[in-house]
């Protein structure tokens, strides 16, 4: 089944924001499009060759954003609305972090503002 060029495009676009590589933006996009997928219909719908559509989806897997079933020929299944609430949540996860560590690091500076004022003052 091919899909259409303009909304993998666009799909693709969004999930690199999200820091993916370039296969595995676009598997995601193929296999997001497509429901499910077998690695030779990932690679049909997209510019990963077929050697190296099972590595990708084996990262992405890694990550929760695609399932992969076991058969013969393995399928690879993706459901949007929980590949988008992953993406996200692990950039809120990130965002947490460095708002935690630019916390730490103006409590820091401050410290060092107060020892210097001290030092000065004395």
């Amino acid at each position: 089944m091919a899909i259409k060029i303009q909304a993998v495009e666009d799909l693709y676009a969004y999930l690199k924001q999200f820091g993916l590589t370039d296969y595995q933006a676009q598997g995601t996009a193929a296999v997001m499009m497509l429901g499910k997928a077998t690695a030779r219909e990932v690679s049909k719908n997209t510019n990963i060759q077929l050697k190296h559509v099972h590595r990708t989806m084996q990262e992405l897997g890694y990550f929760g954003l695609i399932e992969t079933i076991e058969t013969r020929p393995m399928l690879y299944i993706a459901k949007p609305d929980e590949v988008f609430g992953r993406l996200i949540g692990m950039k809120e996860e990130r965002l947490e972090k460095l708002q935690s560590k630019r916390d730490d690091l103006l409590g820091a500076i401050e410290d060092y503002h107060s020892s210097v004022k001290l030092t000065i003052e004395e």
